[in-house]
């Protein structure tokens, strides 16, 4: 009998490929212009795929732009920033700017990787370069990958520069054990980062991965630089609290979790304020809501003091810090659990090496079988 198949578009002057699926049951709803992160290793992805073929292709960390990621037509390009490419240890780190996923059916998307192509320059690029930055919508005000630029410093991924400074060389400490590699490993005296001026404008949409066993310590902490008032992220009897602190630094409205949070495993955190509601979300589920108050602070520029760690009577953060956000949008609950099964690497399921291109358009094969 004939049945009739499409091929997909093949991107002009690529050789090779391979076709990432968005797993529909962790889109709870239609998301636009989100960080797709991409794992390359021996086992990726939700299906622990070995996709060690594409550093077979490429060979050496100076062949990493030589990549591209289109959508699921075969040929239209999205941003990518290269966090890290380990040609040795085959493993890299990719984020991938997805303008549309949808919930009706899995989205794809593809990876063309050719060691005879030209650099990709204008969508590929490491952290700070314009296609990396592109990858970071205007929502998002800050983007710590919490990986060292130097001993004294991170990097902010977005436009707006917001870097962090350490408080000395390699105070925090680097480590390759992050949830998403390298992360910033606090030790609980007197670590911490301070972050540049950032205007959140009125509301923090904040989200973080943190591991800690210690109960009674400062997470993030957000400030004028003038007095006392903000909001602070704390863990207190073994559950994370979140304050908004009038000038005085008592709180105008406070949030607990339900969930334990010091048990020594990995938690992705995201608070949200619509104005109406503060909600906290915990691995990617909604775990406790308050009504809101309006902050003193709306309208003013503010400072992130020591940054993801505070120095204050004993009380700073021991353990590790990775993937710091903020964002001036109400993130919805779609895209936090879509954030935190990426973060987890379980968002997406590669597929096989293809090397049938190049294709253009669409073409409609009809076979026996």
């Amino acid at each position: 009998m004939l049945r009739e198949v499409e091929l997909m578009g093949w991107l002009s002057g690529w050789a090779k490929r391979v076709k990432l699926t968005i797993d529909q049951a962790d889109i709870d709803a239609d998301l636009a212009n989100f960080p797709i992160f991409l794992y390359l290793s021996t086992s990726s992805g939700y299906n622990a795929k070995d996709i060690s073929f594409i550093f077979d292709e490429l060979t050496a960390d100076a062949n990493r732009k030589k990549i591209a990621v289109t959508t699921s037509d075969g040929t239209t390009e999205c941003k990518v920033e290269i966090e890290k490419w380990d040609d040795a240890n085959e493993k890299a780190l990719l984020w991938v700017k997805a303008p549309s996923i949808t919930d009706v059916g899995n989205t794809d998307l593809y990876l063309y990787y050719d060691s005879t192509h030209a650099d990709n320059d204008a969508n590929v690029g490491d952290p700070e370069s314009a296609p990396a930055m592109a990858v970071w919508d205007a929502n998002f005000r800050m983007v710590h990958h919490m990986r060292d630029y130097n001993t004294s410093n991170i990097h902010d991924s977005t436009t707006n520069n917001v870097d962090g400074a350490k408080r000395a060389a390699g105070e925090p400490a680097v480590t390759t054990s992050g949830k998403i590699d390298d992360a910033q490993s606090f030790d609980g005296t007197n670590d911490h980062i301070l972050s540049g001026i950032v205007d959140l404008k009125w509301r923090p949409s904040l989200e973080i991965w943190i591991k800690t066993s210690t109960d009674g310590r400062y997470v993030l902490d957000y400030n004028s630089g003038t007095g006392t008032y903000g909001w602070e992220c704390m863990i207190i009897s073994h559950k994370l609290e979140f304050h908004y602190l009038a000038a005085d630094g008592t709180a105008i409205v406070a949030l607990a979790s339900l969930a334990t949070v010091d048990d020594g495993n990995w938690h992705h955190i995201c608070i949200t304020d619509d104005a109406t509601t503060l909600r906290l979300y915990i691995d990617g589920a909604l775990d406790n809501s308050v009504a809101t108050a309006t902050p003193v602070w709306t309208t003013n520029m503010y400072v992130l003091w020591a940054t993801y760690k505070i120095t204050d009577n004993n009380y700073e953060f021991l353990g590790i810090q990775d993937e710091i956000r903020n964002s001036d949008t109400v993130r919805t609950a779609s895209w936090i659990k879509a954030t935190y099964e990426a973060g987890r690497d379980h968002l997406l399921d590669w597929g096989s090496e293809e090397t049938s291109g190049p294709i253009t358009g669409w073409r409609k094969l009809k076979y026996s079988a």
